[in-house]
């Protein structure tokens, strides 16, 4: 693009015409002779091949012995001219952009697609804007890593770039401090009229280049020498892709002869490192500068990044493949959520630091259904330290599936009056969870559906029906929603999960819950040997379920070993436990059960789910349970009787009770001190002397394991009985069972 009122001069447009009747016979490829090579050529004034040919990349030199015919043919050469000064103007003039590749067809470094009069120019190394870390404007610090920059519009001078070996002269400003002269264009400059270098002048101190990446190349700038006495300055800017810097600016590549204080290297790299060094000659003319001898000004190094990245994903593991040059040791990994990519390459977000990555990566970790921005710094040994390439960047959105939550589980608890319920499910891999409760379940066949969120209160989930309660995580990996609580007047609600990412949900299995009251005032009720529990019956409830534990121990979740439905209970008038409570004593659990509907099973057929509401406990504190026999024993001297005595359970030393077995006459004995309480002594063969009040040692369920006896000669008949001699506070815990009537009766 030409600045408005430009004209071309007839030299370019006759090198046009050559270059196109080449094409149109097939000897050039169509566009491998840009129009700003042959700009290039005609500004030059030169007119030998061997000159032209190093303007040329490798692929268009064999071409330079036919611009330099065309160059002869004309009538009008033009001479190199230093440029005249010009007066200042508030704004500086647009200099013309010029497209165009910067190595030929094989790779090989060539001029760089610039125009000279803006030094500009595009470059075909691997750079793009993609790979390119946003910065902001202003100076570049002294680092390892080079950085981007931005000119100002007050610095955008004109300064040339040439092609490494091949030199071109550069344009820019006089560096001599506090000079005032105008920058001179590059045609006044020529390489090689420099002597060489012979190691006669003293190394002066260096200082360091600032290397910035842009979308050209590498941006290298240096400053000033501290003083210059006004006299005329010229800079070499020189590379070498190799492990040490060069000693002289002839034993390195050309990159860009200027008088001013930057340049662009858009050369593709040949090493993992690049040493650039910036010679400088000074004069108090141009011819004199030509014979003084160079002095080293500043230096500095560049590590080659990664190359032809390609960055993919495969059903979540993210793919990333890359070539590096010889000489990288390892490449830096950085994966940053797109949010937080401004902060650039975080050592918090590194990944896989414990492995080289010189040819790519598999990265399993990234969270799916997020938005990544991965940079990539290579890392190279330049002598005793390490340094790091410009990061390459490249940005990736991680698919996600989203799973439906099947798993949701709903507890009830509270009470009556205050009814809640908590919910638990495991977190999906990607996205969101949220629950909505609804009277009625969601429009069937929403189970399984992605949709835009949008269309979810077409499926009756509508968003005044969203909970808002707080997250936790459970021990187990769980998400949990606690304290619920159930709407005024609602028996039943569903829970619908949905897992949201992207503004999109799919639905997930809808669990419905029943409001289902607790039992009230629960007795126990001791008759005889069995115990029956009666209790107000739950509304709503198809059965009441039981559980024994130990005293004052909560029930276990989902074990309710003991049922009994409505009917049956108002037929029997409570609950009679099929065995015995324990004697010790313990805790007993009611809770109403209802049902819900579930999933069908393989033939189709509604599979309900037991729903079992808050529990309430009665204690029962034990009972003592024993019992005895009575036995006739006849002898020789004397009529004797025998008794036995069992427990329901083994029982020892103080946790035996005393006995005392009471006669009457007239009717059956009905307290210790209703009769004649009779002596007893131990049956045993040895003598033990007689006893009222007697208490066994131990007691077991076996009768053999405890006998006594007692004489009833001379008693007259009557009736004897057993019983347990302790206080009537104790005695209301110990059921002592009686045998038949016969066995009682005195013969």
């Amino acid at each position: 693009m030409r600045a408005p009122g430009r004209q071309d001069d007839p030299i370019f447009e006759d090198l046009k015409a050559w270059r196109d009747r080449a094409v149109r016979e097939s000897r050039i490829p169509l566009g491998a002779f840009k129009d700003s090579y042959l700009r290039s050529i005609a500004r030059s004034g030169r007119r030998a091949a061997r000159e032209i040919e190093r303007m040329l990349p490798t692929s268009l030199r064999p071409f330079a012995a036919e611009v330099a015919d065309q160059m002869d043919r004309l009538s009008t050469p033009v001479a190199p001219q230093l440029a005249q000064p010009q007066p200042q103007s508030p704004e500086p003039q647009s200099p013309e952009p010029v497209e165009g590749p910067l190595h030929d067809q094989q790779g090989s470094p060539s001029m760089t697609d610039t125009d000279p009069s803006t030094g500009s120019g595009t470059s075909d190394t691997g750079w793009t804007a993609e790979d390119l870390p946003r910065t902001e404007s202003g100076s570049a610090p002294q680092s390892s890593i080079p950085e981007p920059v931005e000119e100002r519009a007050a610095d955008r001078r004109p300064h040339p770039t040439t092609t490494p070996s091949h030199p071109s002269t550069g344009s820019g400003p006089f560096s001599g401090e506090g000079s005032s002269t105008r920058p001179m264009t590059g045609d006044g400059l020529d390489v090689n009229r420099f002597v060489p270098y012979d190691y006669s002048e003293p190394a002066g101190e260096v200082v360091n280049l600032s290397v910035t990446a842009t979308e050209q190349g590498l941006a290298v700038r240096w400053p000033p020498p501290e003083s210059a006495g006004g006299r005329v300055t010229a800079y070499r800017l020189v590379g070498a892709d190799d492990s040490y810097p060069p000693y002289a600016p002839e034993q390195a590549d050309l990159i860009a002869l200027t008088t001013d204080l930057t340049a662009t290297d858009g050369r593709g790299f040949g090493s993992a490192i690049r040493h650039l060094q910036v010679w400088r000659n000074t004069g108090d003319s141009i011819g004199e500068l030509y014979l003084r001898q160079p002095k080293l000004h500043a230096e500095g190094a560049a590590v080659a990044p990664v190359q032809q990245v390609d960055i993919s994903e495969d059903q979540g593991q993210v793919i990333a493949r890359w070539t590096t040059l010889p000489g990288v040791d390892r490449v830096h990994v950085f994966r940053i959520p797109a949010e937080r990519a401004a902060r650039g390459a975080d050592p918090h977000y590194r990944i896989l630091s414990d492995q080289p990555c010189l040819g790519g990566f598999v990265d399993r970790q990234a969270e799916r259904g997020r938005r990544f921005v991965y940079l990539f710094q290579a890392e190279a040994a330049i002598g005793d330290k390490s340094m790091l390439s410009a990061p390459v960047r490249r940005e990736l959105t991680v698919s996600a599936v989203l799973d439906a939550i099947d798993d949701l589980s709903v507890e009830q608890g509270g009470d009556d009056n205050e009814p809640v319920f908590a919910l638990a499910w495991r977190p999906p891999s990607a996205g969101r969870v949220v629950i909505y409760r609804t009277p009625n379940g969601p429009r069937a066949g929403a189970e399984g559906m992605v949709v835009d969120l949008s269309a979810l209160p077409s499926m009756e989930l509508k968003d005044e029906a969203l909970l808002t309660h707080p997250l936790s995580r459970l021990a187990d990996g769980r998400d949990a929603m606690t304290d619920v609580p159930w709407p005024r007047d609602w028996d039943r609600a569903y829970l619908t999960p949905v897992t949201v990412l992207d503004r999109r949900g799919k639905v997930g299995r809808s669990v419905p819950a029943v409001r289902v009251h607790q039992v009230t005032d629960p007795v126990l009720v001791e008759r005889c040997d069995e115990q029956i529990v009666k209790f107000g019956w739950p509304s709503d409830a198809a059965s009441v379920v039981l559980q024994v534990t130990g005293v004052d121990q909560p029930p276990v979740p989902d074990e309710w070993p003991m049922e009994i439905a409505r009917q049956r209970y108002e037929l029997l008038g409570g609950f009679p436990f099929p065995k015995p409570l324990p004697a010790a004593g313990c805790t007993v659990h009611l809770a109403g059960r209802s049902y819900t509907a579930g999933k069908p099973d393989q033939h189709g057929q509604q599979i309900g789910v037991p729903v079992v509401g808050t529990p309430i406990s009665v204690t029962y504190r034990g009972l003592l349970r024993l019992r005895y026999q009575v036995r006739p024993k006849r002898g020789l001297l004397r009529k004797e009787i025998g008794i036995q005595i069992a427990a329901q359970q083994e029982l020892l030393d103080n946790r035996v009770p005393p006995f005392v077995l009471v006669h009457r006459t007239d009717r059956l004995p009905l307290h210790p001190d209703d009769g004649d309480v009779l002596e007893v002594t131990q049956d045993i063969d040895e003598v033990t002397p007689p006893t009222r009040r007697f208490q066994p040692r131990r007691l077991s369920p076996q009768f053999a394991d405890c006998a006594w006896k007692a004489s009833v000669k001379g008693l007259g008949g009557g009736f004897i009985r057993l019983f347990v001699d302790v206080p009537a506070t104790v005695l209301t815990r110990v059921a002592l069972l009686d045998p038949a009537v016969d066995e009682l009766r005195v013969r």
